[in-house]
């Protein structure tokens, strides 16, 4: 096109001087920053935010160099294969490297190269495009080490949960944590209730643990006393008098009770002089992990030892209420029982010569699992008539983990949502009932749904079977002490009614049902309604 006149000339130059200061605006304006270069050597433009990101004073500081000079040497072979991608016709080349700021100093950045012809040749100029990706990074890295944080801790609590008792629960999760953390050293000391000792549960590793402490004893102190981790670097060089030579970081985590800690968990290493932040936090998690079933543990030992040693009274007395009376019943006969058929079964097992048939030994496993089952539910029932009841919020899948890991035989399916209820340390009991039923009655293959639904404030949990189910005229009546069902199976009728009491216990209730409706043959169901958690109820 041909201009004439010189108005019209006037007006086009105003146009254009418009334009770029417009895109100069545009240029300055945005966070992202632009490099212009001639064909991938010399910058020859740069925005305000490139300026800003490379730590300039002006455009000047960046004009003329080689954004070769510009990446970080770990990178630069791989900026000059993109900018040779660009060169050669690729219209947007991405990708990610570190970048270096004029006082030396480095940061990470995602950029984009794109190629431009000029005059309609081969391409003459790259424009460069990039953002500052600090942030993404942290988050990325934060993002890690909680994942990472929750499959140690899950991990661990999966190995501790296995078992009920402190000592297969304490050396499985010590054992797990050093596995996974690569410490080379693990030690569990637990405070009892009246005793400023802390005393020595379980250990791994060939270090010579203390096996019994004071609590003031540096630097435990600040766990057992104070209830804060405490986290040790460079050991040997703040604690030379320490027993355990060679040690080389330390670390101790508080195993939280409802009255302050409980004991510790302690692990060390001799090979690293430091343990990172992600490895503190994790541990610290699993400290917390532990203490309700640790709490547990501590409390069905003491119950159990109170137990062995009122069995030897309840025997002699000439009186007793109705509830030691069923006490005294329950571990003179139905215990008793359980043994004299393990008792028999292991008698024929020795006396068969060559290797026993399996159910031998299945049969005394069984007979020492109902001693187990009915020496927990005395517990429960003495528990619940102290009274003192602390609701707090309790997921359902972790009970229902716990219960997979105990019932570790049993063919076991979870449904529906992770609800939270209120409830306490028992909730373990209602379940642990509800499926112990349903494996003694249906035998070893039976199948078992545990079935979640979360109903306003309340979740309905059903447990349902395909065992023998129960006849309509029992139903009214299978939650009340002494109610049995028809079969030989042997019991007091105990666990049913401690399901009642438990549901009742946390505002709830229990009702009996059929697997199908109107089929009782075809199996039970057992419908438990508790209170649903809202933040902030406790």
């Amino acid at each position: 096109m041909v201009v004439t006149g010189t108005a019209e000339l006037k007006q086009m130059e105003n146009q254009l001087r418009r334009s770029k200061e417009t895109l100069r605006v545009i240029l300055d304006t945005t966070d992202v920053g632009i490099l212009l270069t001639d064909p991938g050597r010399t910058i020859v433009e740069a925005n305000a935010a490139a300026v800003r990101f490379f730590g300039g004073a002006g455009r000047e500081d960046l004009l003329g160099k080689d954004p070769y000079d510009l990446v970080a040497g770990r990178d630069r072979e791989a900026w000059v294969a993109c900018r040779e991608r660009a060169l050669h016709g690729e219209a947007h080349v991405f990708g990610e490297c570190t970048l270096c700021r004029l006082d030396g100093t480095e940061w990470p950045a995602e950029f984009t190269i794109t190629s431009f012809a000029q005059g309609g040749a081969a391409p003459g100029r790259l424009v460069v495009s990039f953002r500052d990706i600090t942030e993404r990074r942290r988050a990325e890295r934060e993002m890690r080490e909680e994942n990472r944080r929750l499959f140690v801790t899950n991990e661990v609590m999966a190995a501790a949960t296995a078992s009920r008792r402190l000592d297969d629960l304490l050396p499985a999760a010590l054992e797990k944590s050093l596995a996974l953390l690569d410490f080379d050293l693990g030690a569990a000391h637990l405070v009892y209730p009246g005793d400023d000792r802390a005393h020595l549960r379980a250990s791994v590793g060939d270090a010579a643990f203390p096996l019994d402490m004071s609590r003031d004893e540096p630097p435990y102190r600040y766990v057992l006393v104070d209830g804060e981790a405490r986290f040790v670097d460079h050991f040997q060089e703040k604690y030379p008098e320490h027993g355990n030579p060679g040690t080389r970081s330390f670390a101790s985590v508080p195993i939280p009770g409802d009255d302050g800690p409980v004991g510790c968990i302690t692990v060390a290493s001799r090979a690293r002089e430091t343990i990172p932040e992600g490895e503190r936090r994790i541990l610290v998690a699993i400290g917390e992990g532990l203490g309700s079933a640790v709490v547990k543990g501590m409390l069905h030992e003491d119950l159990e030892a109170a137990l062995a040693s009122a069995n030897h009274y309840l025997e002699k007395a000439n009186a007793a209420t109705e509830a030691a009376n069923l006490y005294v019943d329950i571990l003179t006969h139905d215990i008793n029982n359980a043994n004299t058929v393990a008792m028999g079964y292991l008698h024929m097992a020795l006396e068969s010569g060559d290797k026993p048939p399996r159910e031998f030994l299945r049969e005394p496993l069984a007979a020492i699992y109902q001693s187990s089952d009915i020496i927990r539910n005395v517990t429960t029932i003495r528990r619940l008539e102290a009274g003192d009841v602390k609701l707090r919020p309790v997921r359902l899948e972790s009970v229902f983990r716990g219960m997979r890991n105990y019932f570790a035989d049993a063919r076991i399916t979870c449904e529906g949502p992770d609800a939270t209820v209120l409830a306490d340390d028992l909730i373990d009991e209602i379940f642990s009932n509800l499926i112990g039923n349903a494996v003694k009655f249906g035998g070893p293959d039976a199948g078992i749904t545990i079935s979640v639904r979360e109903e306003g404030e309340a979740v309905s949990v059903t447990v349902a079977d395909n065992g023998p189910g129960i006849p309509d005229d029992l139903k009214p009546r299978i939650f009340e002490r002494k109610v049995r069902g028809a079969t030989k199976k042997s019991g007091k009728g105990l666990g049913l009614s401690i399901v009642r009491m438990l549901a009742e216990r946390y505002g709830g209730s229990v009702r009996a049902g059929d697997r199908v409706p109107g089929r009782p043959e075809e199996g039970a169901a057992i419908m438990v309604t508790l209170r649903r958690y809202k933040a902030g109820e406790e």
